[in-house]
This record gives structure tokens, sequence and C-alpha cells, in this order.
């Protein structure tokens, strides 16, 4: 009998404690889904969040040119994170994103399909060549751009909306067309 009121008290003393911070939470605008949102993009999203991409400079392949998605404001980008060692799932969505580019490219239309590669540049020239790639790219050695968007494997495809808001990603599996044109539809709404 004892020890069930103090366990009651306990419940009640949490309840009591819990209102409080959730007032205080309230009081003070803060939700905690925001919290934990602004933490990566792909968090974010996962809570319903539209999180601005993040402005992460990075040197783009094949050029002294430093990218960055702020660039691209204004259209549409599809972002694929891939890297030479992770085949064959990065080797069997190629295809697909050399597809969208070229058929983007040909009817400028203001949507661009850009790689952020997460390996050495030795490496990364190599693929490249070995897969025909011209999609812009840029190198992520040091994983800055994927830690902010919150990867957890790669391949791994985020939509950017002309507002320069992340609004869909597909983790960890490589894309067929159909489904980099569902990422194109729902970033362009």
């Amino acid at each position: 009998m004892c020890l069930r009121r103090s366990l009651a008290g306990a419940t009640r003393t949490r309840r009591a404690w819990l209102r409080r911070v959730g007032v205080l939470v309230a009081v003070l605008g803060l939700a905690p889904a925001t919290v934990l949102a602004s933490t990566t993009v792909e968090g974010a999203l996962r809570l319903g969040v539209h999180p601005a991409a993040p402005v992460i400079p990075l040197q783009q392949i094949g050029s002294s040119r430093r990218l960055s998605l702020a660039d691209y404001r204004g259209q549409v980008v599809i972002l694929s994170f891939l890297a030479p060692w992770c085949s064959p799932d990065c080797i069997v969505g190629l295809p697909a994103l050399k597809q969208l580019d070229r058929q983007f490219q040909a009817t400028h239309s203001g949507v661009l399909v850009l790689d952020a590669i997460l390996s050495p540049r030795g490496q990364v020239t190599a693929f490249f060549k070995k897969f025909g790639l011209s999609i812009p790219a840029m190198y992520d050695a040091k994983d800055a751009l994927g830690n902010a968007f919150g990867i957890h494997g790669i391949p791994s495809t985020f939509a950017i909306d002309k507002a320069g808001r992340v609004v869909a990603f597909v983790d960890n599996k490589p894309q067929s067309l159909a489904q980099l044109q569902k990422l194109v539809a729902q970033a362009a709404k």
C-alpha cells in the first residue's frame, strides 16, 4: 500500500513537472519538434518541416570554382549524394540521373541535377570518366554537406524547391527515372 502511494505521488509530480515544461515551451514559442528538426535536413523532413537547404560552398569537380546550393535559388534542384565505393547501388541509379539531367538541360526547364560526391578527388575523377558523367558535381570529401543533410546511407537524393527549401528525399536507395521525376514534381509545386 505504501509503495503504491509513493508511486502515485511520483506520477503526480512527474505530470506537474511536464505541465510546467509544456507551459514554458508554449510561452517561449518553442516546440520540441522544431528543436529536433533544426539538427539535420533529413530530421526536419521526417517531422514534416521543409528547411532551407544548407549553404556550404564546395569545390566543383573538374574546376576550381566553388558551388553552393544558394547559387541555384530560383531553380528546382535534385541533389544526389554518391560515392565511387558505393557500388552497385550508386551505379544502378546513374543512368536515371544522367537521363534526367539530359532531359532538363534539353528543355531549359529550370531543373538542375547536382551530385555531391563523398570521396577524395582522385577517386571521383576516375568515377566520372568511367561512367561518362557530365552532371555538375561537388567534392564533399569531409562530409560537410552530407552531415548537414543528415544522410545515413548512400545513394541519398533530395529535392530542393525554387525558394531553396528541401521538400523531399529518398534515403539509401538508387532511384529510377520515374522516382526522380516524382521528386522534381514535388519540388516544382
